[in-house]
């Protein structure tokens, strides 16, 4: 317990005045989320495809474990590749902001 609170506070000084932009892997697909793993910084977090309760916007495929906006413009898949950007007052809990289709790797 005292190891894994360590880690975070570390990583809040670490990111204390800076918004890092890198590349991320996702791991889990929801309704109107992505769970993403920033490997560069060991950190996991959610990255809201649609304001909570908004289910309309995005359909979640368990079978092809994909979550893909209703419109077409955005697809996602487990294991894919996005870009996110995130804050110290974000870590830990919250990644926002996906940049660029899912580089199929």
């Amino acid at each position: 317990m005292a190891g894994r609170a360590s880690v975070e506070l570390y990583t809040l000084v670490f990111f204390a005045d800076r918004t890092a932009v890198t590349d991320a892997r996702v791991v889990k697909v929801k309704e109107t989320s992505i769970v993403v793993f920033v490997p560069k910084y060991g950190i996991e977090g959610i990255v809201w495809l649609a304001a909570k309760g908004d289910t309309s916007s995005f359909t979640l495929d368990l079978a092809k474990q994909t979550v893909a906006a209703v419109d077409g413009s955005a697809s996602y898949a487990m294991f894919d590749t996005v870009r996110v950007s995130f804050s110290p007052s974000m870590v830990g809990t919250v990644l926002v902001n996906t940049w660029n289709e899912p580089q199929h790797t």
